[in-house]
């Protein structure tokens, strides 16, 4: 935070063109925007989110991720909040669908599996990429067996706005929805971020908020992507 900061970190910050922002992906930060979800849903887990199950330890987390790998992650981490784990895809339409999980030089990367075929400049790096088949549902049927007041996040590497297709359901009750929002071509047929804006304010959520970052390079800091918030606009 800044008032944490020194006057002479804070001005060599400056000379060097930057500037110090507080941490947004913390419990502490989304608390502050008094959401009181009953049901919070986790689309793409990986190892999971720990701040948003820490910001609301009293509501129930729907996580779904089609890796095998983070269901058995989640499943031994023993999370101290009720929840439970659906390993499967999310879109527009049930079915099953081929999901690219690359590997480099360190490894496996899970968290950069996605069901659309990456083209930026990471790709380069990729040694081999295996095609996984996994089923797929919608998030409205999910939600379908669920009631109250709902929050959403999203993290599906350039899918988010599939994932949204099949949720225009259960979209009308969350109080607020947080996705990966893309800046650059990073997949092939990626969606423009107007057509995520265009979407959710048909549903009621406005972009609110800028949780996280990613840039290129420390030396070309234009960002590739965002973690976005979107909330109801009456709760401004």
């Amino acid at each position: 935070m800044r008032n944490d900061l020194s006057p002479e970190t804070l001005k060599e910050l400056k000379q060097g063109r930057l500037v110090a922002i507080p941490h947004k992906t913390t419990s502490p930060y989304l608390r502050g925007y008094e959401f009181a979800p009953d049901v919070v849903f986790d689309v793409g887990v990986e190892s999971g989110t720990g701040y948003l199950y820490h910001a609301f330890p009293d509501a129930h987390h729907v996580l779904i991720d089609p890796l095998t790998e983070s269901r058995d992650t989640i499943a031994s981490a023993g999370l101290a909040v009720s929840h439970e784990f659906h390993c499967c895809a999310v879109g527009e339409a049930e079915g099953e669908v081929a999901l690219n999980i690359p590997t480099m030089k360190r490894g496996t990367r899970l968290a950069m599996s996605s069901l659309a075929t990456r083209t930026d400049n990471m790709s380069a790096r990729f040694q081999s990429v295996e095609t996984r088949h996994v089923p797929m549902r919608r998030l409205d049927d999910i939600a379908a067996g669920h009631t109250g007041r709902f929050g959403l996040k999203i993290d599906t590497e350039g899918h988010e706005l599939q994932v949204l297709k099949g949720a225009s359901q259960m979209l009308a009750s969350c109080d607020f929805v947080i996705l990966e929002l893309s800046h650059t071509h990073r997949f092939a047929g990626i969606n423009p971020p107007s057509e995520i804006f265009a979407y959710l304010a048909r549903h009621g959520l406005e972009y609110r908020d800028v949780l996280a970052v990613s840039n290129t390079t420390w030396k070309n800091p234009r960002p590739r992507h965002q973690d976005a918030l979107f909330t109801r606009w009456d709760s401004a």
